[in-house]
């Protein structure tokens, strides 16, 4: 199986994501753990219906629809689930 990260490693990604929050204006992070609302198999679906609607998509785009921080970091890990099974490629 060929790499799926294609050249792009997990600081990259890391590096990434972090533009991604910063630039977010969904208000600073929280200092409280909660528990999980959605189960991060609903966010790997999210992300496989707007690839596979859209094609190729840009990074920060797979942000878009989440309403508070904890739903992009969820994103983030779905993302990172769904490269790891080959479902994916970045």
């Amino acid at each position: 199986m060929p790499d799926a990260l294609d050249g792009i490693g997990l600081w990259e990604l890391i590096d990434a994501f972090t533009k991604v929050l910063s630039e977010t204006s969904l208000g600073p992070p929280q200092t409280q753990v909660l528990e999980r609302q959605r189960p991060i198999q609903e966010f790997r679906g999210d992300l496989l219906s707007i690839v596979t609607s859209e094609g190729r998509v840009e990074f920060s785009r797979i942000f878009a629809g989440c309403q508070v921080r904890d739903e992009m970091i969820a994103m983030f890990i779905a993302l990172l689930e769904l490269v790891r099974l080959g479902r994916l490629c970045l």
